[in-house]
C-alpha cells in the first residue's frame, strides 16, 4: 500500500494482521520486537563497560568470559541480520 507524505511524495506502508484468538503469541512478538532490541543493546553496553572498566583485580579468565559473551551476542545478531 502506498500513501503520500506532506510533500506529496509516495511512501510505503506495511500492515500486519493477526487473528488474536489463534496468533496472540506472534502478535505479542511483533508488537514487542523493539523491546528485544533494547535488551540486546543494553546487554551489549553492560558487557562493554565491564570489559572496558575492569578492575585490576579482575582475573584474566573473567575478562575473557565477558569478551567471549559479547562476541557471541554480536555473532548471533549478525546471523539473524539484526543491528543494535
Amino acid at each position: 500500500m502506498m500513501s503520500r507524505n506532506q510533500r506529496g511524495e509516495e511512501r510505503m506502508k506495511a500492515i500486519l494482521e493477526f487473528n488474536l484468538d489463534e496468533e496472540r503469541e506472534e502478535f505479542d512478538m511483533a508488537v514487542n520486537g523493539y523491546k528485544f532490541s533494547l535488551v540486546a543493546y543494553d546487554l551489549d553496553q553492560h558487557l562493554r563497560a565491564l570489559i572496558k572498566y575492569a578492575p585490576d583485580t579482575q582475573s584474566e579468565d573473567t575478562y575473557k568470559a565477558l569478551q567471549e559473551t559479547r562476541d557471541k551476542l554480536h555473532q548471533l545478531l549478525n546471523e539473524y541480520n539484526l543491528e543494535i
